[in-house]
């Protein structure tokens, strides 16, 4: 559970929402700065925001969704080394052909495999194909991350994933948060409005 720390320097007190990690048997602490001097109701407007982004993951799953996923990632540690990078193309390819055909991407699975690991780029838009290699990116991306999930982290993944894919006007949305409303072809279902994501 975050708890507020306070660090007194030069008569300044300066503000720091705080949440300890125990991986591997050690213990690290996470740490965002609040601010210098601040009152009461500002240190609680800030504590709240930071602990969105301290306890993130918490706040998406409960205690037994967290425990199923250690499992299937302990089933996973079990299976051989030697087929890993087979399984690694494999699933690599099968994921991103799904996820991206849900945007409307319109490579197909073998055209998906051979342009992530034949380099083979198939006929089709740019923005097609960046949707692809950019989706193995974040994928990968995600494999070697080492943190917890935070709000940071979910901005880099977005750039990751959009990099060369959008129209200018879009650009400013990049790596944040959107601040428009988007919809969605062909269905009558609006997405939440912009101030209901974050």
């Amino acid at each position: 559970m975050p708890y507020t720390e306070i660090k007194e320097k030069n008569g300044k007190k300066y503000y720091y929402r705080v949440r300890s990690i125990r991986k591997n048997g050690k213990v690290s602490k996470q740490r965002i700065y609040l601010g210098a001097n601040l009152g009461k109701q500002q240190i609680s407007k800030k504590e709240l925001e930071a602990d969105k982004e301290l306890m993130y993951l918490n706040n998406l799953l409960n205690g037994k969704e967290i425990k199923e996923l250690e499992k299937i990632k302990e089933k996973y540690k079990k299976q051989p080394k030697e087929g890993f990078e087979n399984r690694y193309e494999v699933f690599t390819s099968d994921f991103t052909y799904n996820s991206t055909a849900i945007e409307g991407n319109t490579l197909t699975l073998q055209e998906t495999a051979q342009l992530l690991f034949e380099g083979l780029t198939p006929r089709r838009s740019m923005r097609e194909v960046n949707e692809v290699l950019n989706h193995k990116n974040a994928f990968d991306f995600i494999l070697n991350y080492k943190g917890d999930i935070t709000k940071k982290f979910i901005c880099e993944l977005h750039k990751i994933l959009v990099k060369d894919t959008l129209k200018d006007d879009l650009k400013n949305q990049i790596g944040c948060f959107r601040n428009i409303q988007v919809y969605i072809r062909g269905t009558n279902w609006l997405p939440p409005k912009p101030e209901e994501v974050c």
